[in-house]
């Protein structure tokens, strides 16, 4: 017997992910950036404060932490939402360096959350 076999609902929300009647990740790329985005405003406030190693501290526990939460389960996730990703990184990357910074602190997730999910596959096929 299904778990909500008479419940009706359009979105389920189940170890911080959401699941929605369409079989797709948008909407929960869309919650997960909304929360991100208005933690940036944080980072502005901060920039003046903190020196920058800090900042990318705080970047990393306020904003990455939640973009790279169950990163493997996203692996497939669609082009607009990455780039949305990227964006957002770009966003706080441009408060904590400026516009014209070109370090390479900051990884591209992408290629981040597939290098995760091929450590986690192999940790998984070593067991075995």
């Amino acid at each position: 017997r299904p778990i909500f076999e008479n419940h009706s609902c359009d979105t389920l929300k189940l170890l911080g992910i959401y699941f929605n009647c369409n079989n797709d990740w948008s909407f929960n790329f869309n919650v997960k950036l909304k929360i991100c985005s208005s933690r940036v405003f944080a980072l502005k406030i901060l920039k003046d404060i903190l020196p920058r190693k800090e900042l990318i501290d705080v970047y990393r526990c306020v904003v990455l932490s939640i973009i790279e939460y169950a990163n493997p389960v996203f692996l497939g996730a669609p082009l607009y939402v990455q780039q949305g990703i990227e964006k957002l990184q770009r966003r706080c990357h441009n408060i904590i360096d400026g516009i014209n910074c070109n370090c390479k602190d900051f990884q591209n997730l992408s290629e981040r959350r597939l290098n995760k999910s091929m450590k986690l596959f192999n940790n998984i096929i070593k067991r075995k």
